[in-house]
């Protein structure tokens, strides 16, 4: 829980602290689908970011991680999000797009799940129904009263 906030900073050294908190939480319990998913998504924007060292080993963790994690839990909604943003943000937009889809059958209110799927419309280059999901984020995130941005 410790890694959430600075994992949703999206700040530089944040994003390196969440993943020192990542790896702890890892460390203590190998199968945690969400840290092993929030951990995917950091490396994922560290390349998309260009904060990597090295993109095409993040790259790859991104889709390690991913994929342990996707095999461990297929039905929280936050597990899903995560893992569609970091497929989107490396773009695997095939993997991306059924893991949203699920988020959402789960969990319609989930504004994050509605932002992640405006982004993956940005990238499959459908404008219109990315300002649709971006409208319907917004709808969720002020009925919620937590309005949070992350790309």
């Amino acid at each position: 829980m410790r890694a959430l906030p600075v994992v949703w900073s999206n700040d530089p050294e944040g994003v390196g602290e969440g993943l020192s908190f990542l790896a702890q939480a890892t460390t203590i319990e190998p199968n945690y689908p969400l840290a092993l998913s929030l951990a995917s998504w950091c490396h994922a924007q560290q390349v998309i970011y260009l904060r990597s060292h090295d993109p095409t080993r993040d790259r790859e963790t991104a889709v390690s991680l991913a994929q342990r994690a996707a095999r461990l839990d297929s039905d929280d909604p936050l597990v899903l999000t995560a893992l569609s943003a970091a497929y989107t943000l490396v773009r695997r937009l095939d993997l991306a797009g059924p893991l949203l889809e699920k988020a959402l059958v789960i969990d319609p209110n989930s504004a994050w799940a509605w932002q992640r799927s405006g982004w993956l419309k940005v990238y499959l280059d459908e404008p219109d129904l990315a300002l649709q999901q971006f409208e319907r984020s917004s709808a969720h995130s002020i009925r919620s009263g937590s309005i949070r941005s992350s790309v």
